[in-house]
């Protein structure tokens, strides 16, 4: 059983409370990189503006706008949103994906004990699977918006100060970002390390 799962499963909040930490803290970068480029005179207020919009609905904006990302990721062109389905088209360059897993398969293995009737087996697997179980809320539901969401805003501002770059053309920037959600955010996908994602990148090409 993975030791952050655990953490997860008791009940904790506290890796939710990070996340959502680091989504504030992301938006705000954000802001502060337009503020900078309008004090140089690279920018417009309205790029701070919509900033500072995002760092409002920061810790929240994982409920309506993640389950849109979500929803175009399943199913291609079915929220009619070209921000969302660009974001998508992103994620795929970037070698990514959207659906949480904690799954390390406990829950299956204490059922397998107990329909055969290995009841101390079952027993000893009782802990991790009820862990398994209780961490799915945070794993499946929640962070995978929270990362997603983080994503598409630094895709939309790296699509924004490159309007005349194709999203292919961006595939470094796109690996960057996405590297950077997943270390900052936390590994959802346990298969997933950021130094096999650089070679994974390198040969990607």
């Amino acid at each position: 059983m993975n030791i952050a799962e655990s953490q997860f499963g008791w009940g904790s909040v506290f890796h939710l409370g990070l996340t959502t930490n680091e989504a504030v803290t992301s938006a705000n970068a954000l802001l502060l990189q337009d503020a900078y480029r309008l004090a140089i005179g690279k920018g417009n207020m309205s790029h701070v503006l919509a900033s500072m919009w995002g760092v409002a609905k920061s810790p929240f904006a994982f409920g309506f706008r993640g389950r849109t990302l979500i929803n175009e990721y399943r199913s291609p062109g079915s929220t009619g949103s070209k921000s969302a389905e660009n974001t998508v088209k992103a994620l795929m360059i970037a070698g990514g994906t959207i659906a949480g897993q904690c799954s390390h398969g406990d829950i299956e293995k204490f059922r397998r004990h107990w329909y055969r009737k290995h009841w101390f087996r079952a027993a000893a697997r009782s802990p991790f699977a009820l862990s398994e179980l209780m961490a799915s809320p945070i794993m499946k539901w929640i962070v995978p918006k929270q990362k997603i969401v983080v994503f598409d805003e630094m895709v939309q501002h790296l699509m924004r100060d490159n309007p005349d770059k194709f999203l292919k053309e961006m595939r470094p920037e796109l690996h960057q970002i996405y590297n950077l959600v997943e270390a900052r955010l936390g590994q959802v996908h346990y298969y997933r390390r950021i130094h096999n994602a650089h070679i994974k990148r390198d040969y990607s090409y």
